[in-house]
């Protein structure tokens, strides 16, 4: 067994689990500058052999089946008819640079509804973190669609570690509305296009609540979206 009973609580494992990506990724680093300066050709294998382990450090710690059981939802919104909770997080690899974001979405009774992650060659973090909140929204309005249900009716929870999308949501975005889509500068807020589809989305959803979570801290749901993203950016060899 790869962890300790240290280990056995979900917040401890995600914490753990982000922990070994990031290392693994500046370890992956570190290697490449390494071997730019190599000239002996055993050393250059040796290396190579090195890398390889590091590269299967996502196999061994088999992140696709760690926690999803264990993804509690706030008390405070469990059981509640027609509630739902989005959990989103961007990734972007230089910013601007590719990029993308993970979700899922559960009920109020903990059922994990959707999973989705989506990469895209240039852009940056504000829109990925922006991209999956309104994805998880989009697809909960399919779903309501498809069950004859009205949007307007159903509670959302928006639960995030970006700042910018929760400010943005509830301080900023009816001040650049009512100006014509303008900030004090008269010039347009920075995507521009998403905050337009946040707000069409505030206006249908029945009730909208966010709340904010620090990232990289061991928050199940929060960790997991993060590798969703991260994977989907691995995937496309980014």
């Amino acid at each position: 067994m790869l962890w300790s009973t240290a280990l056995s609580s979900p917040f401890a494992i995600a914490s753990a689990i982000s922990y070994l990506l990031l290392m693994k990724k500046k370890l992956l680093k570190s290697l490449k500058d390494i071997e730019k300066h190599l000239k002996a050709e055993h050393l250059a294998s040796a290396f190579s052999q090195i890398r390889s382990e590091i590269e299967n450090l996502s196999e061994i710690i088999k992140v696709d089946k760690i926690g999803t059981d264990d993804f509690q939802i706030p008390e405070n919104v469990k059981g509640i008819d027609h509630q739902y909770i989005i959990y989103s997080d961007g990734a972007c690899r230089g910013n601007p640079g590719p990029g993308s974001y993970g979700l899922i979405v559960q009920d109020s009774d903990e059922n994990i509804l959707f999973e989705s992650s989506e990469v895209f060659a240039e852009t940056t973090n504000n829109r990925m973190e922006m991209l999956g909140v309104i994805n998880g929204f989009k697809l909960l309005g399919q779903k309501m669609n498809k069950e004859g249900f009205s949007i307007t009716k159903i509670k959302v929870l928006v639960v995030t570690d970006s700042k910018y999308v929760i400010d943005g949501v509830t301080k900023w975005m009816e001040g650049w509305k009512k100006a014509g889509w303008k900030r004090s500068n008269k010039k347009p807020p920075e995507n521009v296009d998403l905050w337009k589809t946040m707000d069409l989305y505030k206006e249908k959803i029945g009730h909208l609540d966010f709340e904010w979570v620090k990232g990289h801290a061991g928050h199940p749901q929060n960790e997991y979206c993060d590798q969703l993203a991260n994977k989907a950016l691995d995937h496309e060899g980014y």
